[in-house]
């Protein structure tokens, strides 16, 4: 089993000054002027209304915690991360994190850079940021330059995976052989794994050698994510699974939702690594599949069907138990 956690469910939204002033300003006011004795006159500038900002909301939909990008050319400068005290320590400034830095690779940035109080400098590091310079004081706070090079993320593994023999199908015999396929996916992905799965079973998804791979990608990077559609949530919920529990654990990186009924999906169990390779069993009542390491095509289409379903998905809250 894994350690016990505190479960915060945290959402992030985009937005602008001129649609979010009212929020943005109290939580920055809160935390820069109230607490930290920043002056007023420096907390607010002119580029709030040019800035990307980014709102991070508790389970009861209260505002709790802001970020802005400032972008320059290929640069975005990072700031005015603020969260509530009350909230500190429960992945709201994580969950920020992420957001940021996904828009800034979507959005074809090469670099971010900030500046960062030293009391939080360690955080920033866990997300690939690196000091330069010497610690300067700003509005009467120790600071230090960070920058984050972007390029990090754009992390395609060579030309072995469409090499011909990762185009063959390898036959899937059973649940030894799938959990073995899931394994090695999630080795080899780059940016999202996408799990369709009719019940979760624990044969295939308690298998501690793709759990664990798949806890790997899970943190490998700020990028990283796994989103899992089930279809029959009330067999789940009678077991342990090794992969709710890893969803439990890294909530904001694990994403489970249980599958309408609205759209039907006729096919079996599949996992499809980014747009890559996949593994699938094509009739949801045999145990037999194939997996493919490089088969851009079809995993694309089963991508396509995945997002189509996620669409109309339903949030699995009585999977996100506060301790495993």
């Amino acid at each position: 089993m894994m350690d016990k956690v505190e479960y915060s469910e945290i959402s992030v939204e985009q937005t602008s000054w001129q649609a979010s002033e009212k929020s943005l300003a109290a939580i920055r006011r809160q935390v820069f002027v109230d607490e930290q004795r920043v002056p007023e006159d420096q907390e607010q500038d002119l580029l709030d209304e040019q800035a990307v900002h980014w709102l991070a909301y508790s389970p009861d939909n209260s505002p709790i915690a802001t970020a802005r990008l400032v972008v320059n050319g290929e640069t975005g400068k990072l700031g005015r991360m603020a969260v509530l005290d009350s909230h500190r320590r429960r992945g709201a400034g994580a969950a920020l994190m992420r957001k940021v830095i996904r828009h800034a690779v979507d959005s074809g940035l090469q670099q971010l850079v900030l500046h960062a109080q030293l009391s939080v400098e360690d955080f920033y590091r866990r997300f690939g940021f690196v000091p330069r310079g010497d610690a300067f004081m700003e509005a009467g706070i120790a600071h230090i330059a960070m920058t984050l090079d972007l390029y990090r993320y754009d992390i395609h593994r060579g030309s072995s995976k469409s090499s011909e023999a990762a185009r063959q199908p390898v036959p899937v015999d059973g649940p030894e052989d799938y959990a073995l396929a899931l394994k090695n996916l999630a080795a080899e992905a780059d940016r999202t794994i996408r799990i369709y799965s009719d019940q979760l079973t624990p044969d295939i998804y308690s298998d501690k050698a793709a759990c664990n791979q798949l806890y790997e990608f899970a943190v490998s990077h700020a990028l990283a994510e796994i989103k899992v559609l089930v279809k029959e949530l009330d067999a789940v919920k009678s077991t342990s699974v090794g992969l709710v529990e890893l969803a439990q654990r890294l909530p904001s990186r694990v994403h489970i939702q249980q599958a309408s009924d609205e759209i039907a999906f006729a096919g079996g169990d599949f996992a499809v690594q980014d747009y890559m390779g996949l593994v699938y069993r094509q009739d949801p009542q045999q145990p037999q599949g194939y997996y493919l390491a490089y088969a851009p095509q079809m995993a694309k289409s089963l991508v396509n069907q995945f997002e189509a379903l996620w669409a109309y998905a339903r949030p699995a809250p009585d999977l996100r138990r506060m301790s495993l």
